[in-house]
Formats: C-alpha cells, structure tokens, sequence
C-alpha cells in the first residue's frame, strides 16, 4: 500500500464516523487554540514592551547616578579577623562595607561632580557624557513668579525637543535664555498659543529658592497635580528653622550663599509631551515636572554657581559607549567602581527573561488541553479497533502486513491531529482581532494611551510548532491501539463475527 491509499483508506474510515472524529478533533483545535493564543500573546506584549522602551532610546546610552563606591580589596580582611566559616565572614565584610558607605548625600563616596564628570569622559570605551541638570529656581515674569519652578537642560541637537518648541526660537546650543512650559503660562492667565507667544523676548528673572524649597517644590507638584496636601504652614517654618540650626557637613560652605539672580530672555515655549513624540524614557522621566527649560551649556553653568549643588553633584549623567557591544561590559565595569547604573540593554535583558519564563509556564499550563485531547485520541482509537476486528482481520487475510494495518490506524489519528491542528490555528488568527481591539480599548480606557499595534505575535515557527505538536502527539497516541490492531490474529477476527 502507498502512502495515498493509507491516507485515502484513513480518511474514508474517518468519515464514517463524523460525530466521534468532529468531537476528538475538537479537542484537539481547542488545545492548540489556548497554545497558540497564549504564546502569541506573551510574544506580543514582549514586542510591544520592547518597542515602548526602545521608543527613541539610544542603545548605547547608560544611566549613570551616585552611588557607594568600592572599597580596596583586602581593604576589610582585618576586620573579620578570627571568622573562621568563609561564607560568614564574607557576609560580615559586605555588612562592614555598607555601614561604612551609608549616610546623606553628601557623604557618599562617588558622586557626579564636574571633576568625576570628566573622568568619566576621558574613558576610552565612552564616547560622551551628558550631564542630567534638574534644578529649581525662583522665577518671576513680569507680575508673576514661581516660589519654586523646577528646570531642566535640553541637547540642543535632540530633534524631539525642536517639535516641542510652539512658539519663538528653537534650542540653540549656545543660547542665553529660558523656555517655559505652556502649562506654567496657562496658570498666569495665558490660555491661547496667541497670548502665549507675545510674551516671547520678555525678560526672566532667575533666583534661588530659599532653605524650605524642598517642602516648596513638592507642595507646588502636587498642586500642579490637582491634589492639595494639607500642610501646616507652620511646619515649613519649622523646617527652615530646623536647617539653619543643623550642625555643619562635609563640603558645607562656612556661610549659607545669598541667593544668585540672572535675567534672561523667554525666547520660546514648550509644549507638553504628547503620544506622537513617543517616551525616551530617560529624557522624558526627568523633565516630567519640569516649568523652565535651559540649553544644556547654561543650565550646567547655573546649577554649578550653586555651592550646594557643587557639593552634592549632578542626580544623573548618561554615558554613550563607542560600541554597543561594549555596553554590558562597560556598565559592570562602572558598577564595580561604585557607580549605580542602569541602560535600556539591561532593562530589556530583564525584561525578556521574566517574560519568557511567564509564557513558558503559562504555556506549559495550556498544553494541559492537548494532553487531554490526546486521551480523547487513544480512547477513539481503541474503540475504533475493537469495533473494526473483523474488518483488521479481513485486510490481513488479503495480504496486509502487520506493518501496513498499524500504518492506517496511524494515518487515521495523525488525520484527526492535523485537522484539529488547522481549526485551532485558524480559530486563533482569527480570535486576534477581536482579541486586538479589546486589548486596545482596555489599555485605553485605563491608561488614556492609544496602543497602535497588535498585542498578538504569531511567528512562523509558533504556527508550525503548534501544527507539529498537535500531529506528534496524535500520532504517537495512536501507536498504542495500533500495535494492537496489529497483533489481531485473522481467523480469530473473521471467526468472532
């Protein structure tokens, strides 16, 4: 017999009985329907993290912000003298060194000062680095002012910012002058792009906040928020008190600096971040609050006028390596000096991970339902061959080897297994859909934002996967009752009916 007349002959058995093969083929389409459907899924939100966290994002770029520092091999051997268990006196040295590197600000080891800035610079596996310059100020236009208005540096090469620009001159890199926020000059009355772009060439006056500018600043975000914190105003006396009262630190000047003031011209204002512009997650992360915009070249000048800020230093700086292969080796390296960091290339590495251990248990949960489809297989099978002994026993009396009656009972289930293999692939293709619009209208009903893509991914290797998983195990549930079929003798079969 051909493989035709074993696939023909499988097929015209099969037919003979709709309700029993249309029922263990639905079992089948169901398993690989929930496997597909699930992986697809857990490979499009993989896709879709992905591309919202690389919106924009330099692969080379690494986050760089104080941290503790390292301290010198060997450096606490002396202090766990006489720990004879080595795990233990390993722990000890660990528990050493962070009591040793804990404190304030200010007391840490490693911190982004314009000096550590540039060593960092200097480094022959980086090719630039950019401070991150968050500031605060006192800021008055005209009959307005801010008790605190929270700036931040722009590159002025960064094409993203330029489209942000709605009114006056875009950034330029050796510009001396401020941008402000629309949503800054909508709270002064200013509610038109009209009435907002007369104001460009006005002047600006900068000034530092005063001792309570922290409670000042968090206050006024959270006003600017829509939440109105019930805060004594006594206590922020209180605080101010409390800060001329503190007892000198390290790097503290011996007389409190009188507050700088600059005047510069508003030459623009800057609109606020919409979906189309995308998320730099780095950029966008710490301009979040931000009411003042500098160019990066000013904004650095202006933040080191500050003694405090000299002290404490730079909250972020990134770091272009030369070559993206690099950035892994480059970002332990600057974890080992002390340095706290973090890239998009980590992010993403831990980010695949725990989605792809997610979807293989997930997966391995709805495999479940082929398994019990497969039993539905076997059971089929085995009624198929106790039903069909005399028919097994006249196809032997005719010539048919074991071999050939073991390859149509083969042929039937690997028949059921490719049929219901099709129906749950074409179920779950066609269940996308629907399964992509109630996808996106949940991401934009609970986070305003408008998912453009399919959170569904069927790569080629999943629909041949879920196809070939689904025959195997048709055909290897079929092996038991075939083997059976098989080994019916022919006389007794043509005798017992």
């Amino acid at each position: 017999m051909r493989l035709r007349d074993h696939v023909g002959f499988a097929a015209a058995q099969l037919l003979r009985n709709k309700g029993r093969t249309t029922l263990t083929a639905t079992g089948v389409a169901v398993g690989v329907f929930a496997f597909t459907s699930i992986v697809a899924i857990g490979r499009g939100l993989e896709t879709a993290l992905i591309e919202q966290l690389t919106d924009d994002e330099s692969p080379t770029r690494v986050v760089v912000r104080p941290g503790f520092g390292a301290l010198p091999p060997g450096s606490l051997d002396a202090a766990v003298e006489g720990v004879t268990d080595p795990a233990k006196a390993d722990r000890l040295r660990k528990a050493i060194a962070k009591r040793r590197r804990g404190g304030p600000g200010p007391l840490r080891r490693t911190l982004l000062t314009p000096d550590t800035v540039e060593a960092l610079r200097a480094r022959p596996d980086v090719a630039d680095v950019r401070p991150l310059v968050v500031d605060r100020f006192e800021l008055a236009l005209g009959e307005h002012a801010e008790e605190v208005a929270l700036s931040y540096g722009v590159a002025a090469d960064d094409p993203r910012w330029q489209r942000r620009v709605i009114a006056g001159q875009p950034f330029a890199v050796d510009a001396r002058g401020v941008w402000l926020h629309e949503f800054l000059l909508y709270t002064w009355g200013y509610r038109t792009d009209e009435e907002q772009a007369a104001l460009v060439g006005r002047e600006v006056r900068l000034g530092r906040p005063t001792p309570a500018a922290g409670v000042g600043a968090m206050l006024d975000a959270a006003r600017r928020s829509g939440v109105e914190l019930p805060v004594d105003p006594r206590l922020v006396e209180m605080l101010v008190r409390m800060n001329a009262a503190r007892p000198p630190r390290e790097g503290d000047t011996a007389e409190p600096p009188a507050p700088a003031g600059v005047t510069l011209p508003l030459l623009g204002v800057v609109r606020e971040r919409v979906e189309d512009d995308g998320f730099e997650m780095v950029e966008d992360s710490f301009s979040m609050q931000a009411d003042l915009f500098l160019p990066q070249g000013l904004a650095e000048a202006l933040f080191l006028q500050d003694a405090t800020n000299l002290t404490r230093g730079y909250t972020a700086a990134t770091l272009e390596v030369a070559d993206a292969e690099q950035v892994g080796t480059v970002e332990r390296g600057l974890r080992r000096e002390g340095w706290n960091t973090s890239s998009v290339r980590s992010v993403l590495e831990r980010l695949t991970r725990a989605l792809a251990l997610i979807t293989v248990i997930v997966a391995g949960l709805t495999s479940v339902a082929v398994l019990v489809a497969v039993l539905g297989i076997v059971n089929t099978m085995i009624m198929n061959v106790s039903e069909r002994t005399r028919e097994i026993g006249t196809l032997k009396a005719l010539g048919a080897s074991d071999r050939q009656v073991r390859g149509l009972f083969v042929a039937e289930s690997g028949l059921i297994g490719l049929l219901g293999g099709v129906v749950g692939l074409a179920a779950a293709l066609l269940g996308s859909f629907p399964g992509d619009w109630a996808a996106r209208t949940a991401i934009q009903r609970m986070t305003e934002y408008h998912y453009p893509g399919s959170v569904f991914a069927f790569p080629p290797w999943l629909l041949l996967a879920a196809l070939g998983f689904a025959l195997v195990l048709s055909v290897l549930a079929a092996l038991g009752p075939a083997g059976a079929a098989s080994r019916v003798d022919p006389v007794v079969a043509l005798r017992d009916e």
